[in-house]
């Protein structure tokens, strides 16, 4: 009380004895909370569990305290912590305020746990009893993450993980498809990882969460593939019944530095079975004519690449051909106006001289609507097949005596004679001039055999 005679603070200590002597025993579990679900180890200080209660009493008492596990384990004592059954861990105690701090790795998870806080009154006084459950979370695992081991290049993927928890809970799943370490990419226990356009060894990692916080990681690999290309030398020239050395070469975009295999098919049929290797011998036959040759080169991922070139197999002593006439040249021939349409005139020879491999002769050409002056400067090859009946040969020249052009001639010998001429430019590849087979208006076509 404060006297206003004598303003100082006084005490009247019967008083407060007075007004204490009835006060009835109260206290409170302040943590953990109630149902609480504990995750142990989620980070560096997630393996502590703080217990905390208060306790409002008239005189100091002592505590009996626990934390029992709510089901029995074999060979596992109920008491965990605490200074009961024959435990004696640090706790800190003044009579009113209760704590201590349990290191909890070596708890079992998936089970129910009891903080069980006594304090023990004198004699003929009423005791408390207060407890709070909690649970231990268990982690959950991953047991599975499944993809493609290899994909191609811009592709969509499907990768998919299954997990479990003992605990039973709901989990989810979270991906990392760039490996930032950023579960942030898809979501769901099966998304579509985009493979996208560069090749590479990519990791995929799965995160399986529970509500809790718990989780599990799982990854994977997968192999973005860029199929390999492959380029071949050609078209080759070859007499008959002589031998060449034909070669491809390779490209592999990756993801990884990998040999590649080589098979080629020198009969057309669709089969690789003829040769290997990079560089491979061809043997001609002893007929004359143009062959395809085919070659295939395979990545370690089984992806491949094909292309096509020709061998021209000529004779030198198979004979020689001449021509001359006119043909109406049809709309659609002559490329660069394809409506024009009239009269061509051709004429030509083609001859190899003893002991030659290139064609001696002249070429010339002449539509004359689309004032087109075609006349041969070389020859490349010809070929005159076994029958006699048709014979094909390839050179260059210029038209109206300007630029580069080359051209192939069809020319038939039969009861019809057909003539074909193709004209492109070596520039750039474009084609000029191409009549498609067509019967002689007049003229004829003579192949002379040996």
């Amino acid at each position: 009380y404060i006297d206003p005679a004598y303003p100082t603070l006084g005490f009247d200590l019967d008083a407060v004895v007075a007004l204490n002597a009835g006060i009835i025993p109260y206290g409170e579990i302040l943590s953990p909370d109630a149902d609480a679900v504990i995750v142990i180890g989620l980070n560096p200080y997630d393996e502590f569990i703080d217990f905390d209660a208060i306790y409002w009493d008239d005189d100091f008492d002592n505590v009996q305290w626990a934390v029992r596990r709510a089901s029995s384990v074999p060979n596992n004592p109920n008491t965990v912590w605490g200074n009961v059954d024959g435990r004696n861990d640090p706790f800190d105690w003044d009579g009113h305020i209760f704590h201590s701090t349990a290191d909890a790795t070596t708890w079992l998870a998936d089970l129910y746990y009891a903080f069980v806080w006594n304090p023990v009154e004198d004699v003929g006084e009423p005791n408390i009893r207060l407890v709070r459950s909690f649970r231990i979370d268990a982690w959950p695992t991953v047991d599975s993450i499944s993809s493609p081991n290899v994909t191609s290049l811009d592709v969509n993927i499907t990768v998919s993980a299954t997990g479990s928890d003992p605990d039973g809970d709901v989990l989810s799943y979270s991906w990392d498809f760039d490996n930032d370490e950023e579960f942030d990419d898809a979501v769901g226990p099966a998304p579509l990882f985009p493979a996208g356009s560069v090749p590479r060894i990519q990791t995929i990692k799965v995160k399986v969460e529970d509500p809790y916080g718990a989780y599990a990681i799982g990854q994977t690999e997968v192999v973005v593939n860029a199929c390999p290309t492959v380029s071949i030398a050609g078209p080759y020239l070859t007499a008959v019944d002589t031998t060449i050395q034909l070669e491809a070469t390779g490209y592999d975009p990756g993801p990884e530095p990998i040999d590649l295999s080589y098979a080629w098919d020198f009969d057309n049929d669709g089969e690789f079975d003829d040769a290997t290797g990079a560089t491979t011998d061809y043997t001609a036959g002893l007929e004359a004519g143009i062959y395809s040759v085919s070659v295939r080169v395979t990545d370690q991922y089984n992806c491949s690449d094909e292309v096509e070139t020709t061998v021209v197999v000529y004779d030198p002593d198979g004979g020689f051909v001449t021509g001359g006439g006119w043909i109406y040249s049809q709309p659609g021939a002559y490329l660069e106006d394809p409506e024009m349409e009239g009269k061509a005139t051709f004429g030509f020879v083609s001859k190899y001289q003893k002991k030659s491999t290139i064609p001696l002769g002249n070429t010339e050409f002449q539509f004359h609507a689309g004032d087109l002056n075609f006349k041969s400067s070389s020859y490349e090859w010809l070929i005159i097949n076994q029958g006699g009946t048709n014979a094909q040969f390839k050179g260059y020249g210029t038209i109206n005596g300007q630029g580069s052009y080359m051209f192939m001639i069809w020319a038939t010998d039969d009861s019809v004679d057909t003539f074909r001429i193709k004209i492109e430019n070596t520039a750039d590849g474009t084609i000029v001039y191409d009549n498609g087979a067509q019967e002689l208006c007049k003229g004829s076509i003579v192949i002379h055999t040996k």
